[in-house]
């Protein structure tokens, strides 16, 4: 519940700054390690990993997607005071002017909708595209990467 599985790769993600899930509850289970699965390490991840980590930081930090993800990650950090209080004066014409702008500015991402960013439940029949998720783009990018690496080994072994 504390830590979970830690990832070689991370990318950036709003959710990772929100305080939820198990390890922010109050009798959260403490962290321990576990026997391992008996498994034949293949050593094939280990040397290339900083390259992978490398070509993806590239990408993610070029990426239009990934800009707009560190932006609202500024925006939900930048307002961290702000939450934690409560204005009793109305806010100004300027100032929801302000806020409408930046909400229409995330629905209208290059014409994309987060599916539930309208506050709709998704159920069996929405549909998410691959096309339309950037952490699963990249997620392909990362395995495409490392499938180029395998064909290399590969290749050289012959």
């Amino acid at each position: 519940q504390l830590r979970g599985v830690e990832s070689d790769i991370i990318l950036p993600d709003l959710m990772d700054q929100i305080e939820v899930g198990e390890k922010f509850y109050d009798y959260a289970l403490p962290w321990e390690k576990i026997k391992e699965a008996n498994f034949k390490n293949l050593g094939l991840v280990a040397p290339k990993l900083a390259k992978l980590k490398e070509a993806s930081a590239t990408r993610v930090a070029t990426d239009d997607d990934f800009k707009l993800i560190a932006e609202d990650i500024k925006t939900y950090k930048d307002g961290e005071l702000d939450r934690s209080r409560i204005s009793l004066k109305e806010k100004s014409a300027k100032e929801k002017a302000v806020e409408q702008a930046k909400e229409e500015k995330r629905k209208g991402r290059k014409g994309k909708k987060s599916p539930s960013e309208d506050g709709e439940a998704l159920d069996e029949d929405s549909e998410i595209k691959l096309v339309d998720d950037a952490m699963m783009q990249e997620a392909v990018k990362i395995a495409g990467d490392f499938v180029r690496y395998l064909k290399i080994i590969s290749s050289e072994q012959r």
